[in-house]
């Protein structure tokens, strides 16, 4: 079976009693040809090509020439992949409780060596960072370097971001400047390098400032 779900569960999925991870979806679209959000939206019409934006995560990444594989193949998969996420999916609005993580598959990306610890790929949406990430571009992050933060692309997470673009407390910016308050605590200023967005001002001490990746580069 293509699904290689046990009958009883795709019978769960077909009456609705089955809650659906990202994976799974993933894997039922790919059995039917279409994109996975033509299912979301309940649609499953493929007389015409998807478009970028309709089309997988993976997809667009086998379609630009990178040697993908998804998560639901068994197997052993290279020593070379680099995980691809479903980031988006965690950096869309946040209200309640937040969205776990999942890998979609793995992708491969031309190197010499086994990819550095903690890289993963993730797609970026919005037009706060063009034109050198366009939106719906797919990007590889990784651990963040070490000080100074200044200059570098960083994707962060704090109570208070309000990102028109991603929505929730994560918002993928370049740091203008840190600098130390009188009487203590850190003034972090966010900018967007699309000059329509007004820069971002955090006030480090009324919360944590968590830096969760740093850009490493566009691959789409």
């Amino acid at each position: 079976m293509l699904l290689d779900i046990a009958v009883k569960n795709v019978q769960r999925i077909e009456s609705g009693r089955q809650n659906l991870s990202l994976a799974t979806i993933e894997r039922i679209a790919s059995a039917l040809t279409i994109a996975p959000e033509q299912l979301i939206a309940g649609s499953t019409r493929s007389s015409e090509p998807a478009s970028k934006t309709e089309q997988s995560p993976l997809g667009r990444l086998e379609q630009a020439g990178f040697l993908v594989r998804r998560a639901t193949v068994r197997g052993r998969r290279s020593a070379t992949a680099t995980p691809v996420t479903t980031l988006r999916a965690a950096a869309g609005q946040l209200t309640g409780a937040a969205r776990a993580i999942e890998v979609l598959g793995w992708v491969v990306i031309p190197r010499r060596g086994e990819p550095p610890e903690g890289q993963f790929v993730a797609q970026v949406l919005g037009t706060s960072m063009e034109p050198a990430i366009p939106s719906g571009a797919f990007c590889l992050f990784g651990p963040p370097g070490p000080l100074p933060l200044i200059g570098r692309t960083l994707l962060v997470a704090h109570e208070t971001l309000s990102d028109p673009d991603l929505g929730g407390p994560y918002a993928l910016k370049r740091v203008r400047s840190v600098r130390r308050r009188r009487g203590g605590g850190v003034r972090v200023i966010l900018e967007s390098i699309n000059p329509a967005f007004a820069p971002i001002e955090i006030d480090a001490a009324e919360g944590e400032l968590r830096i969760v990746a740093e850009l490493v580069k566009v691959l789409v």
